[in-house]
């Protein structure tokens, strides 16, 4: 009996010893992307969660600029010697007046006589000067050059002219930004992490975004501390994801980290609820011209959370967000402009609004006009198609999905729905809000990190 149990107990011991063997954690097993077969790439750690669904990541060792830290008179040392690369960096000093008087004409010489070796850094710059007076055609013919020497900046500009030239093709773009990331250039972490999250590279991976994100915020890129913040603010199931997040704010000062640290006070995440902060923060931002704190902050002082109700001074924010575009901005003129709350009072005006804010995307707006779409008014004849289309639409610009179900459901439920016709207003509608937001996924912004913008910058 006494050895029957002792091999029980031995039997046990054994069980959970490989239980315990089999769900510890993957030392080093990493994500994403494998690139160890190109020279120059080493193994580095990223991620602290392992990942059994994904391949090992061997990420890229980081570009740096040849001769960047090279002293002006060191420069000049190897100019003598004609060496492309000293002729590419000295110029890119010259155009920008950096450590050097500015000399336009000198450091464009220079950047054709160092391209006419073939030097992928002079290329790249030739391209910089033709995107930034919009000669898209030409830009894209230096950084095609530049693209075919394996130069990692070409392949984020080549991305650049993708999507802020006439093309405007997303999908191009991310495919560029993500042979510059993985070749080590720095600034297109942050937006390979973009192109995992939004579904630029096949379905939608959240732990690939987040490799991204971290490997740019460990090198200290801004975008990709910000667009790791916002990983926890809306994508991470973290315990501690607010508290995360804030720390990243503060490390990334800018209008829309203060947007988002205003959001996490107002909201109680991550810190007590303070509303004081939160209009500290947002004002801060709105005073740079962000137009998300500009309507957050005007919300504030409309509502008279901070006191007295101030619906002059809020309007003058909202005014300055709605002339950026900013659909919930319109919507809210809207509502004063219907009650005549610090404006004369205009129902016929106002409806103007909701249909102009509609049309950049504020879901109260397309569910204000789908309830009218709905149940007709005067001037507007009964239409239950358009609201079926235009309460879906708000649904996939923020509006609350639980409200808008609502509504859709007993519509699809009472067989009155004609869902071709449905289909094709939506494509109309959401065609305008295409053209007035560039938002070809129609969903509000919600604190994303802005995307680096059209402007060049010397590579």
């Amino acid at each position: 009996m006494l050895r029957r149990i002792v091999l029980y107990g031995f039997a046990l011991a054994v069980i959970a010893l490989l239980v315990a063997y089999v769900t510890q954690p993957i030392r080093g097993y990493v994500g994403p992307v494998r690139i160890a077969d190109q020279p120059g790439f080493g193994p580095v750690l990223v991620s602290p969660h392992p990942s059994p669904t994904h391949e090992p990541f061997v990420a890229p060792t980081p570009f740096v600029h040849p001769l960047q830290s090279k002293t002006v008179a060191e420069l000049q040392a190897l100019l003598q010697a004609h060496d492309p690369e000293a002729q590419c960096e000295m110029a890119k000093r010259l155009l920008k007046g950096d450590g050097v008087d500015q000399d336009w004409q000198n450091g464009k010489l220079l950047l054709q006589v160092a391209a006419r070796q073939n030097n992928p850094c002079a290329l790249t710059n030739l391209g910089n000067l033709s995107y930034d007076v919009d000669d898209y055609e030409t830009a894209s013919t230096y950084y095609h050059k530049a693209a075919d020497l394996d130069y990692p900046v070409a392949f984020y500009d080549l991305g650049q002219v993708a999507r802020y030239g006439p093309a405007h093709d997303e999908d191009e773009a991310f495919k560029q930004y993500f042979e510059a990331a993985k070749r080590g250039y720095v600034p297109a972490y942050y937006l390979a992490g973009t192109g995992y999250i939004t579904g630029r590279y096949g379905a939608v991976d959240k732990w690939l975004a987040f490799q991204w994100y971290q490997l740019g915020a460990d090198a200290d890129d801004q975008n990709a501390i910000k667009g790791l913040a916002w990983y926890y603010i809306y994508q991470s199931d973290e315990a501690d994801r607010y508290q995360k997040a804030m720390v990243l704010l503060w490390k990334a000062p800018c209008a829309c980290s203060d947007y988002e640290i205003g959001r996490l006070y107002l909201k109680g995440l991550g810190v007590a609820p303070d509303v004081h902060q939160a209009a500290f923060y947002f004002k801060r931002a709105a005073d740079k011209g962000d137009y998300p704190s500009e309507t957050a902050y005007a919300d504030l002082l409309r509502s008279g959370k901070l006191g007295a109700s101030q619906p002059e001074l809020a309007l003058r924010y909202y005014r300055d967000a709605a002339d950026q575009g900013d659909g919930a901005a319109m919507d809210a003129i809207a509502q004063m402009t219907e009650r005549g709350i610090g404006t004369q009072r205009d129902p016929a005006l106002a409806h103007q609004m909701y249909v102009e804010a509609a049309a950049h995307c504020s879901g109260d707006a397309l569910f204000r006009l789908a309830k009218i779409s709905l149940n007709g008014s005067a001037k507007h004849p009964k239409d239950v198609d358009e609201a079926y289309a235009l309460a879906e639409t708000s649904i996939m610009c923020g509006y609350d999905p639980n409200a808008g179900s609502a509504l859709l459901k007993p519509l699809a439920e009472s067989g009155r729905v004609n869902f071709d016709r449905v289909r094709q207003i939506q494509q109309q509608i959401q065609a305008k809000i295409h053209d007035n937001t560039g938002n070809p996924n129609f969903a509000p912004a919600t604190g994303m990190p802005s995307n680096l913008t059209g402007q060049k910058t010397s590579s």
